[in-house]
């Protein structure tokens, strides 16, 4: 923010009595030829022009900053660098004008000794100005960092922006998903029955976190020692469910006891077998399933990442709004001070360019 420069009146109304005495004298004791009067203005121009120099050179050597420097400080010298270059344009317009040649065409005459001592004077009061400018801006920046700071207030109405409605929609889409999802899967598994005693009651619910949890651990179970262990088994029931066959045909006409409790033994058997003959056929859509729920889980998990990155995105933009606004009131309030400045700047500058010409 910048500050606004209000400079020491009783010293600046001396310096301009200083110099509309200076004036007076010379006017009364040399008058002015028009080329004597256009010399003295180029040459005031030029020493203006590097007494600014001079000063940009010491702010370089001594490392001052763009925050320490104020902004209207800034401001002024850029526009009394634009005021010497438009009159140093003037200045040459005037030079190239056909109808001023016959007062200009001495343009390489010297000033007299005391036009020189004048011009020296001058510059000597005017960078004395402007150290006395400087040293002011130093500690009117030292006073308002040093003061406490700005305490804002953010108010939030309730409404919510499209991008916040946008997720809460994703998030709302979502959860139908999940939801139909495990309907789906708990309506699989109530049809297939229960296949090893134990329900999907006892697994806390239908929810897709306790289905996958039960369907690892049967994938778990086929694993290649047991899978080979089952096949092993199958074939020695099947060996034995051969013999008993011809066993039965043979020994049909002589039914015994023995032979009833080993039919039952044999229906038992086969029993056994045509559910391990399911279990090995429904082995294929059960992995194919598992994949597929592995890959809705997956897109879950990526979702939950996107919501978390929009909400971290969200609050940067929160935190970017509230800088911003903060910026463009600063910068508002330095366009006032800074229109107030190059009004007073303006008015000294007529006064000063009255009291030469006079």
């Amino acid at each position: 923010m910048g500050k606004i420069y209000n400079p020491n009146h009783s010293e600046a109304y001396e310096a301009k009595g200083a110099l509309k005495d200076n004036t007076q004298t010379q006017k009364s004791a040399v008058f002015e030829s028009p080329i004597e009067r256009y010399t003295r203005l180029m040459m005031e121009a030029n020493a203006l022009e590097e007494d600014l120099i001079l000063l940009s050179k010491e702010n370089t050597h001594t490392n001052v900053t763009a925050d320490t420097r104020d902004i209207a400080q800034i401001a002024e010298m850029e526009y009394v660098i634009k005021g010497v270059n438009s009159l140093k344009q003037n200045l040459a317009a005037m030079q190239k004008n056909d109808s001023y040649q016959p007062y200009l065409h001495d343009y390489q005459t010297q000033l007299s000794t005391d036009q020189s001592m004048s011009m020296n004077k001058l510059s000597a009061k005017l960078l004395n100005e402007i150290e006395e400018f400087k040293k002011h801006q130093l500690e009117e920046t030292t006073q308002i960092e040093s003061g406490p700071n700005m305490v804002y207030e953010i108010y939030h109405t309730g409404e919510l922006d499209s991008s916040e409605r946008e997720t809460k929609q994703r998030v709302v889409v979502l959860e139908k998903r999940i939801a139909a999802l495990e309907r789906m899967v708990g309506s699989f598994y109530n049809s297939q029955g229960r296949l090893d005693g134990d329900g999907l009651e006892s697994m806390g619910g239908n929810d897709l976190v306790s289905v996958v949890t039960k369907m690892e651990r049967r994938v778990a179970l086929l694993n290649e020692t047991n899978l080979d262990a089952i096949k092993v088994r199958t074939n020695a029931l099947v060996h034995e469910f051969t013999l008993l066959s011809k066993l039965k045909e043979s020994s049909a006409s002589h039914i015994s006891k023995s032979s009833r409790d080993e039919n039952h033994m044999l229906d038992q058997l086969y029993e056994k077998l045509q559910s391990v003959e399911d279990v090995a056929c429904m082995v294929p859509s059960l992995v194919e399933r598992l994949s597929t729920l592995k890959d809705f889980h997956e897109e879950s998990m990526d979702w939950s990442q996107r919501l978390d990155r929009v909400e971290e995105t969200n609050i940067a933009i929160e935190e970017l709004l509230v800088r911003d606004s903060q910026l463009l009131q600063n910068m508002q309030q330095s366009l006032v001070a800074n229109a107030e400045l190059f009004q007073a700047n303006t008015e000294k500058l007529d006064t000063r360019m009255k009291a030469l010409a006079v």
